[in-house]
């Protein structure tokens, strides 16, 4: 039952769950409807194509504990706020780093503008201001309860940092959570700049629509012709590849092991299928190696039982196992656009599943339009 639960609450529909058309005209209704040169909107429009996506039962249980928890819930917060000491100390220039692993998405331009720290402690507060905005939210959209939750508590969580720390801008990578618009509104009420790193490949899939940051750094035009389609904000946008991707574009033509054929699993792939295509690899002479996706790749066991060689990451870091190897085989991993950068031959996997293949053509997946090769052309299954 938990287990059930549990699936429950994290699953989400995939990016090709509806038609391009369909989304294009949700976003369009969404936009005509509403104002969305107001933040408080843009997060509203976002949160609705975020429901599209959510499981339907999984947004009823949250939406019904909604109602019930949030008056308790905001009181709470505004008592703990009461005793939270406030840092009195004045630091120049700082911004705060909220992004995860270690900061491996900033890029070279913020580092050289600010200095940058990450904070001690995640905690939530509110303050009296942040209740008059949280009731101004809540009349405007009045039975989104859900939608409330989880602004109440990005506007905690960050009148927690705000309180505990002084900073002139706040790094994010939340563009494809619908309360980052609010924050943006947020953090400019407190003379804040809003900053948002790219941190991984972006399709025009309507989950990452209507947001707007100061500053949103992408790596490439094709993710502001990409996003903009879905009525991000386009004065945001600002191309910077972060310091790994930039370190990664170091070692491009740097000498590999011959016939290290990387695939990069996303969690889904059948096994049968990977095992004939490294029998079809090692035919034409190629080392098949499978590097698991740290997050979603669920077969990891039944791999290791079927004799397949498995790249430990661990051990091995991205940089050395992308370093390592002469090409880059995945369905859509955004390793692909780091083996790109690397000069590394890059293989698209068209065979383990046709159709998503085509959809991702459809989505303006990037390495589509950038120079590859397909598996099907190399081996037949």
């Amino acid at each position: 039952m938990f287990s059930y639960l549990k699936n429950i609450l994290l699953s989400k529909k995939p990016f090709y769950y509806y038609t391009i058309d369909f989304e294009k005209n949700f976003l369009d209704k969404l936009s005509s409807e509403y104002n969305i040169k107001d933040d408080l909107t843009r997060s509203y429009c976002q949160y609705k194509c975020f429901k599209k996506i959510d499981h339907p039962i999984k947004h009823w249980m949250v939406y019904w504990f909604a109602f019930f928890t949030n008056p308790i819930y905001v009181v709470l917060l505004i008592f703990i706020g009461l005793f939270t000491i406030k840092n009195k100390q004045i630091e120049k220039n700082t911004a705060l780093d909220l992004t995860p692993f270690e900061g491996r998405f900033l890029n070279d331009v913020l580092k050289k503008e600010f200095n940058i720290i990450v904070p001690n402690k995640n905690g939530k507060i509110l303050t009296t201001k942040d209740f008059r905005l949280i009731i101004k939210i809540i009349l405007r959209f009045p039975f989104a309860f859900y939608f409330h939750q989880k602004i109440i508590n990005a506007i905690a969580h960050a009148s927690y940092q705000l309180k505990t720390n002084t900073c002139i801008a706040v790094i994010n990578n939340r563009e494809f959570w619908f309360d980052s618009s609010i924050l943006t509104h947020y953090y400019e009420s407190h003379n804040i700049a809003h900053i948002n790193v790219m941190h991984g490949d972006k399709l025009l899939w309507f989950r990452d629509s209507f947001f707007r940051f100061h500053r949103a750094y992408v790596w490439d035009e094709h993710y502001i012709n990409t996003l903009t389609q879905m009525h991000a904000d386009k004065k945001q946008f600002i191309i910077a590849a972060s310091s790994e991707l930039e370190e990664i574009k170091s070692y491009k033509n740097h000498p590999h092991p011959l016939d290290n054929y990387t695939y990069y699993l996303q969690g889904d792939e059948p096994v049968e299928v990977l095992k004939n295509i490294e029998k079809e690899l090692n035919k034409i002479g190629k080392n098949f190696i499978l590097r698991p996706h740290p997050r979603y790749t669920q077969n990891q066991h039944e791999l290791n039982n079927e004799g397949l060689r498995i790249e430990n990451t661990n051990v091995v870091s991205i940089i050395a196992s992308i370093k390592n190897s002469e090409a880059i085989i995945s369905q859509y991993s955004t390793v692909l656009f780091q083996g790109h950068l690397m000069g590394k031959r890059i293989i698209l996997d068209d065979l383990t599943n046709p159709s998503l293949h085509k959809k991702l053509k459809e989505r303006q997946f990037l390495l589509c339009s950038k120079e590859h090769e397909l598996l099907s052309s190399l081996i037949q299954l």
